[in-house]
């Protein structure tokens, strides 16, 4: 409920843009689930950690596109730099294949949001230190 009451403040474009993000997300995250109903059908029980590895892959594939999209529409480019990244490290989990895939995401997961986050803070001290004076 907080969610949903948290916008209800805004109005305009930045409304449709959130609602539109916050619903992008959701279908893409329900088209992953299909996926992962249809792959396990598809697969059977005969190899897990591929029918895992593929099923995160397209997980993943969402994250960073949303990611960007996101980025996008609300003019945020430390966003699109860190959707980028994960598309990389998606890339470089699926080179590596199946075994290393979890090891990969892992470590570089959150390297990747702790890294996005010691950004974040460091731009805001520096706008608001700029704005300070």
């Amino acid at each position: 409920m907080a969610g949903i009451r948290s916008g209800s403040q805004i109005r305009g474009d930045s409304r449709f843009a959130g609602m539109a993000d916050g619903m992008s997300w959701m279908g893409g995250f329900l088209v992953v689930a299909l996926f992962s109903i249809a792959i396990s059908r598809l697969l059977g029980d005969e190899n897990e950690l591929v029918t895992g590895w593929l099923i995160n892959s397209v997980a993943i594939l969402v994250v960073g596109i949303m990611y960007m999209a996101g980025a996008a529409i609300f003019q945020d480019r430390p966003m699109f730099l860190l959707g980028a990244c994960f598309t990389l490290l998606n890339a470089a989990g699926l080179i590596a294949g199946s075994a290393a895939f979890i090891s990969i995401f892992a470590v570089g997961g959150p390297v990747l949001f702790v890294a996005a986050g010691i950004t974040m803070v460091a731009l805001r001290r520096r706008e608001t230190a700029g704005s300070v004076k």
